[in-house]
């Protein structure tokens, strides 16, 4: 998200912003934030708390934190992807569009 996608990302979190549609996140997803900051672009950890309490802050976007287990197994079963992806994509209320940066989250 850093570099290809940066300038992608700031144009979802503006329509975000302008209310041109709801938006879902879970403290999953926040954990995954953290991993890839820390791990694949070696962030220090005052960069890594400001990413994460920016996303936080972004207006419209709503944390849901009800994770259905048995929904995520049948993802990891048929998409044979990490299974915290299979947890976050259990999390989507009904009919819902998801949008990621990770290709394999965006398997489901």
């Amino acid at each position: 998200m850093i570099n290809n996608n940066s300038k992608t990302a700031k144009e979802l979190i503006l329509q975000i912003e302008e209310g041109r549609f709801g938006t879902y996140t879970s403290s999953i997803v926040f954990s995954e934030i953290s991993y890839v900051l820390k791990s694949v672009y070696e962030l220090p950890f005052s960069d890594i708390t400001e990413v994460l309490d920016s996303t936080l802050t972004i207006r419209g976007i709503t944390i849901v934190d009800k994770t259905n287990t048995k929904i995520a197994l049948q993802f990891y079963k048929k998409y044979k992807i990490k299974f915290t992806d299979c947890l976050i994509a259990s999390q989507l209320p009904k009919n819902t569009i998801l949008v990621s940066f990770d290709e394999e989250l965006s398997k489901i």
